[in-house]
């Protein structure tokens, strides 16, 4: 998952995260795209993922693993509630800027 642990990926094949005109340019992201769940190695065993953009094999942020994903946590939130990250919080990730008056 995207943005979150010490060692996640950092270039999903997106054309919104990369930030280029080209989703195949293989120039590192500009954006992080904090959530999104990249396709990964192809088994567990295999500890050759390579964090590249161009690899969409790997590296694709697609719907139908991440809708799934998405339901599992909306529903996580129903039984066991939860707050929104303060703008302050909001605001000490990287690559985000949050303007307090548009929230």
């Amino acid at each position: 998952m995207v943005g979150f642990g010490e060692n996640y990926p950092q270039n999903p094949h997106h054309r919104g995260a990369s930030g280029t005109s080209t989703v195949d340019d293989s120039a590192k992201n500009r954006h992080v795209l904090y959530g999104a769940l990249v396709g990964g190695p192809s088994n567990l065993n295999n500890a050759s993922y390579v964090d590249s953009r161009t690899d969409y094999h790997t590296n694709e942020v697609a719907l139908d693993y991440n809708a799934a994903l998405t339901g599992a946590l909306a529903r996580m939130y129903s039984n066991f509630g939860g707050n929104p990250l303060s703008d302050a919080q909001l605001n000490s990730l990287p690559g985000i800027a949050v303007n307090p008056g548009i929230l």
